[in-house]
């Protein structure tokens, strides 16, 4: 209950902080490809996917997407990370660190980069994102959480 709660909260949050700055869409110049990490790094790609009847925006989707993507990253022991997203808010809002108020649990994600050595942000365009954007389509048909690390994704 203290999570939906905590989402609820964060989507309200979210809300009024784009009423209040008029936040809109720009254009991208960010790689309509995927771009592999340095040699030291390891890439956390992340994406949401909407279904009928969702009660979040994208974009508060994206964040918790990628919230749970670090952490998933985190608890298993990787401490330099690429977080790769394809939502451009996502993106600009934590490249500049913009919190206030609370923009759609940003405060979490920085935390949690926090403890990392290195946590490097990228953007890629939708269509550099298919591999993620079609493992989340996938989660439709999944009862429980699924983590993909490595795997070989034949059909995607």
């Amino acid at each position: 209950m203290e999570v939906l709660n905590k989402a609820i909260s964060s989507v309200v949050e979210y809300g009024s902080a784009n009423e209040k700055k008029g936040v809109k869409g720009g254009s991208c110049s960010s790689p309509a490809h995927r771009v592999p990490p340095e040699g030291n790094m390891y890439k956390i790609n992340c994406d949401a996917v909407m279904f009928s009847g969702g009660a979040f925006d994208v974009e508060v989707a994206e964040a918790l997407g990628a919230r749970h993507a670090l952490k998933v990253a985190f608890d298993a022991g990787l401490r330099r990370v690429v977080l790769e997203t394809d939502c451009l808010m996502l993106f600009t809002h934590l490249s500049k660190k913009i919190v206030e108020p609370t923009v759609f649990g940003l405060k979490d994600i920085l935390a949690i980069s926090s403890l990392c050595t290195t946590v490097k942000l990228s953007h890629v365009r939708k269509q550099g994102n298919t591999v993620a954007h079609n493992l989340a389509k996938l989660s439709k048909s999944f009862t429980e959480m699924r983590v993909w690390i490595e795997e070989s994704m034949l059909r995607l």
